[in-house]
């Protein structure tokens, strides 16, 4: 019962974030938007460190790594070893995330071409180059230095890539592309993850998919409510 217990509040610590930050984005047309959102980005940063307190003072490890640092250092990745650090993560991880992040690259722009979606501003992309892997480090470091152990923790480490995925996609909505390929793009980082867990290789491969979907194409990249 205490397992099932932990289970599950480490499954309610990882949604809600989830649901404020649709909250956040859906009331964003609101009149008294501007006033809510003060509010609730101090709700979810002290949530964030409501949870973390929690794992600390519980001692949980699976989850408490997950916040202490972004490398999940309880857990040795199953083809890495175990020295490996810094530089050395981080030229495994981009190595393996090499191939898939190609493909999704390739994938946007010859869909874009055939939708006539596709465009070309050298300038701008190289713009977006330099800035959108900061908020890839955001994002990725919320994925997965406070969601994913927690998912794993509540749901196992077979189904945490799917889950993971299905979280960060419905953070996107109403948005098809951003929905569908968020979900795409975090189920192949989870796996990535896994082996060799890096937050610079993650960051620089969201970055480049966000910069490409946004400057390349004419996709929209506003979500909820501005959609």
């Amino acid at each position: 019962m205490d397992d099932a217990r932990a289970r599950a509040a480490a499954l309610v610590e990882a949604v809600v974030p989830v649901l404020a930050v649709q909250a956040w984005v859906w009331a964003a047309g609101h009149p008294r938007a501007r006033a809510g959102d003060a509010l609730l980005a101090v709700g979810l940063v002290g949530w964030l460190l409501l949870c973390r307190r929690r794992a600390r003072a519980r001692e949980d490890p699976a989850v408490r790594s997950g916040t202490a640092g972004w490398h999940a250092p309880d857990v040795a990745p199953a083809h890495e070893a175990p020295t490996a650090r810094g530089s050395g993560r981080f030229r495994r991880a981009a190595g393996a995330l090499a191939l898939p992040v190609t493909g999704l690259v390739v994938l946007l722009l010859a869909g874009g071409a055939v939708s006539g979606a596709l465009v070309w501003r050298p300038s701008d992309l190289a713009r977006a180059l330099l800035l959108y892997p900061l908020s890839g480090a955001l994002q990725q470091g919320l994925v997965f230095g406070f969601l994913e152990p927690r998912v794993r923790r509540a749901l196992g480490e077979r189904a945490t890539p799917a889950a993971l995925a299905v979280l960060f996609g419905l953070a996107h909505l109403p948005n098809p592309v951003l929905t569908a390929g968020g979900a795409l793009m975090v189920l192949v980082f989870a796996r990535v993850w896994r082996r060799t867990p890096s937050l610079p290789a993650l960051a620089l491969a969201h970055g480049l998919l966000g910069a490409v979907a946004d400057k390349a194409l004419t996709v929209s990249m506003r979500i909820g409510a501005g959609y």
